[in-house]
C-alpha cells in the first residue's frame, strides 16, 4: 500500500491482458486496407470517401497504439510490484534466518 493505493496484483495483470486484447480487437476491426468505397452518388463525396476512411483508420490505428502502450505499462507495473514483493520476502526471510541462526 503506498499513499492510499492498494494494489491487486490479479487485478493489475488482468487489466493489463484486456488493454492488451482491447487494442489488438481495435486494430483488426478497422482494418480499411482492401476497402471497396460505396458510389455515393455524388463524384465529390465518392471521391472523398476513400481519404475520410482511410483517416478514420490512421485514427483508429493511432488509438490502437496507445491503449496498447498503456497495456504494456500496466504489466510492466505488475513485473516491477512482483519482483518488489519477491524481493521483499527474501529479505524477511533472510533476516529470520540471521536473527534465529537457521
Amino acid at each position: 500500500m503506498s499513499n492510499g493505493y492498494t494494489v491487486l496484483m490479479s487485478s493489475l495483470l488482468s487489466l493489463s491482458r484486456a488493454f492488451d486484447n482491447q487494442a489488438e480487437e481495435l486494430s483488426t476491426t478497422m482494418s480499411c486496407t482492401d476497402l471497396s468505397t460505396p458510389d455515393t452518388g455524388g463524384s465529390a463525396s465518392t471521391a472523398a470517401l476513400p481519404d475520410a476512411l482511410q483517416a478514420a483508420s490512421m485514427t483508429v490505428g493511432q488509438l490502437s497504439a496507445v491503449i496498447a502502450g498503456h497495456g504494456e505499462k500496466l504489466g510492466a507495473a505488475c513485473t516491477k510490484y512482483r519482483d518488489a514483493e519477491e524481493s521483499s520476502t527474501q529479505l524477511c526471510q533472510d533476516v529470520t534466518s540471521l536473527i534465529t541462526g537457521k
